[in-house]
């Protein structure tokens, strides 16, 4: 780490050796070192830390070295790789090659200032900077316009159009690398002489010797106001702004010379951005330091001075005469005027008296005119203020007559809302009383019906008993007279077994021989098998021996209160009429 130190250092101690060396050299070479300084580090970028890797049991699994390199504040940095150009990709902050990865179309090829982490192949190749730079140019043989050679020193101030475009229009980060690798500073150098040799040349050529001088302290908030203010460059020349009159009588109006001096400078300088603007560079301002002429044409100036100084004296001197005559003009005036005020004085202490008298009369005059109308003004108060009383007296009378009919009709008015509001109270009494008589008579309706409904219940229970008694004996009487019926067995059929014993043993009987014992034998088997899940009754089936399988079944209802007597009576009828034919079917499975 101490050897990367020691680099570093050699690195900065060798970079400002060449700058310094470069600014001592010439005013050429120092103005090419103010604008590019060159990096001569052939050293690769220091070491500026280990990126460590931590092991899962505290040992470290690698270690990595970081390369850095740092951009200073106020510079515009242009980075290589390998030589070659290396962009700063504005949307991650990341280095690459000219043109950048895929995907990364926004680079720029000067980088921010700061700190910047990267390969060991970067380094800083330029550093331009962002300041104004002034350039300085002596040119000699400029011919005036009456062909006088002069020797004007030119200063230019300048920058490098390289900032973002959002923050400043009209710049391009581009024009950073197209000044240090296209123009070069000593290109710019001497596109910078020959533009301003020819420029000179154009101004002076435009003026005469004797306004040559009035540039030297050319300023452009003067010429923005020269029309307004009507400056004379001559007089600043000489120290200062002096009063009009006194330009007029020495010098004379010299603006409409000077104006388009000015005009010429702003030409100069918006040609020169035309020039220059296309290759990065923008021109600030034009400034002329100094402008010499040869001895001979500066004594003939100051000879010149020297005399338009003596025709100012001279100038001055008539008109200190003409205004001392016109002084004592003045003062004669005064003294005459002065002897007219004391003579109208005079007159006037004269008829002061006359005017006194006549004063007196006028003021007697009005303090009786002044008596009189007072009278008559306090006759006229006293008249008015008795119609005044008489009015009150009968608005008063009229104002308590009001009030009295008010107070009657407001007590009216009260105590009929007050009767209505008792007969209202004893109609709405009556009503209540009513209501409740209402609702006393209809609460003993509802309960004589409760009651009635109470008594009556178990009776039409009992009603309901017997119609479904009836309605189930229908059925039953229904089921009997249906020729189709059929006895089924169930669960092993032991009751059909029985019942068809019983019918075979009872068969074999002469059939003439009490019949009506035969069917109701077999008629008392099956009720006495049913509800045990013995025996079955089933409509519509023929006899066969899968009985469980056939459809239109209906089973005899399982009613342990069934009424035998009136089974053995429905028999009875239906032998009479026609003898049901009875089919058994034995349920094996």
């Amino acid at each position: 780490m101490l050897d990367d130190i020691s680099c570093l250092r050699r690195r900065r101690e060798g970079a400002t050796t060449a700058l310094s060396s470069a600014m001592m050299a010439d005013p050429g070479e120092t103005f090419c070192s103010s604008f590019v300084t060159p990096i001569p580090s052939p050293s690769p970028p220091l070491i500026s830390s280990l990126f460590m890797s931590p092991h899962p049991q505290g040992k470290i699994r690698f270690a990595l070295p970081l390369f850095w390199f740092t951009i200073p504040e106020g510079f515009y940095g242009l980075v290589s790789r390998r030589g070659a150009r290396a962009d700063y990709v504005v949307d991650s902050g990341s280095w690459g090659r000219r043109g950048g990865r895929e995907g990364r179309s926004k680079s720029s090829p000067v980088w921010p200032c700061g700190l910047h982490f990267g390969p060991p192949s970067l380094k800083v190749s330029h550093m331009v900077t962002k300041q104004a730079v002034l350039f300085s140019h002596k040119i000699e043989g400029c011919m005036t316009k009456d062909n006088v050679s002069t020797c004007m020193d030119v200063s230019i101030v300048l920058r490098v159009m390289g900032d973002d475009p959002d923050v400043t229009p009209g710049d391009d980060p581009n024009n950073v690398y197209k000044f240090v690798h296209e123009v070069t500073p000593f290109g710019l150098q001497a596109q910078l002489r020959s533009a301003l040799a020819v420029e000179a040349q154009t101004l002076t050529r435009s003026v005469c010797h004797a306004d040559v001088l009035g540039l030297r302290n050319f300023v452009r908030s003067e010429v923005m106001t020269a029309n307004a203010k009507r400056v004379s460059f001559s007089a600043e020349v000489r120290g200062g702004v002096v009063a009009a009159e006194e330009d007029k009588n020495k010098l004379g109006e010299r603006d409409h010379r000077d104006a388009p001096v000015a005009s010429m400078m702003d030409a100069m300088k918006v040609l020169l951005n035309q020039q220059f603007k296309q290759q990065g560079i923008e021109i600030l301002e034009v400034i002329i330091k100094d402008i010499t002429l040869p001895n001979q044409v500066q004594s003939q100036m100051s000879q010149r001075t020297m005399i338009i100084s003596q025709y100012a004296m001279e100038r001055l001197q008539q008109k200190h005469a003409v205004q001392s005559m016109l002084h004592e003009d003045d003062l004669k005036l005064k003294q005459t005027y002065i002897l007219d005020q004391k003579k109208k004085i005079q007159e006037g202490e004269d008829a002061k008296d006359a005017v006194m008298a006549q004063l007196e009369l006028d003021l007697l005059r009005v303090e009786g005119e002044g008596k009189i109308r007072s009278i008559e003004t306090q006759m006229s108060i006293d008249v008015e203020l008795v119609k005044a009383e008489n009015k009150l007296s009968v608005q008063r009378i009229e104002d308590e007559t009001k009030l009295e009919t008010e107070k009657i009709r407001v007590q009216s008015m009260s105590d009929v809302e007050v009767e209505l509001a008792e007969a209202k109270n004893e109609v709405d009494l009556i009503l209540a009383k009513g209501d409740l008589e209402v609702a006393k008579n209809a609460a003993k309706g509802e309960k004589a019906i409760f009651k009635a409904e109470g008594i009556s219940a178990p009776l039409n229970r009992r009603l309901n008993d017997h119609l479904s008694s009836l309605h189930s004996l229908r059925a039953q009487s229904a089921l009997a007279n249906n020729g189709e019926l059929v006895i089924v067995g169930t669960k092993g059929g032991g009751s059909v077994h029985s019942l068809l014993q019983a019918d075979a043993a009872l068969s074999s009987i002469h059939e003439n021989w009490e019949d009506t014992l035969h069917d109701s034998i077999i008629t008392e088997i099956v009720i006495a098998s049913s509800g045990r899940r013995g025996a079955r009754i089933m409509l519509g089936l023929p006899f066969v021996n899968t009985a469980p399988r056939r459809k239109g079944t209906q089973s005899l209802p399982d009613s342990r209160t069934l009424h035998r007597q009136r089974v053995h009576e429905i028999i009875a009828e239906r032998k009479e009429t026609n003898r049901p034919k009875i089919k058994l079917d034995e349920n094996l499975s």
